[in-house]
């Protein structure tokens, strides 16, 4: 999956794309192999041209680290 990752973001460098954001569903899993499943919790893959990143409710953390190593930051609902 880091091929795919890669690809997508050297078109981004190429087209001067500064961020983008993948929601759960079949962009993620393209991109990323997997997706958790989609509800009201905000869960993105963060990309830049140089770098990945997840953002995942701490509720579907453990399985999502099952999937990628990309760098994750959990939130939970009682953060807000």
């Amino acid at each position: 999956m880091r091929a795919r990752l890669e690809t997508l973001q050297a078109a981004m460098a190429a087209a001067e794309t500064d961020l983008v954001a993948l929601g759960p569903g079949p962009h993620m899993r393209w991109a990323l192999g997997f997706h958790p499943m989609p509800d009201e919790r905000p869960c993105l893959l963060l990309l830049t041209p140089a770098r990945a990143a997840v953002l995942m409710p701490a509720l579907n953390a453990a399985e999502a680290r099952q999937h990628t190593d990309l760098p994750m930051t959990e939130w939970t609902d009682s953060e807000g």
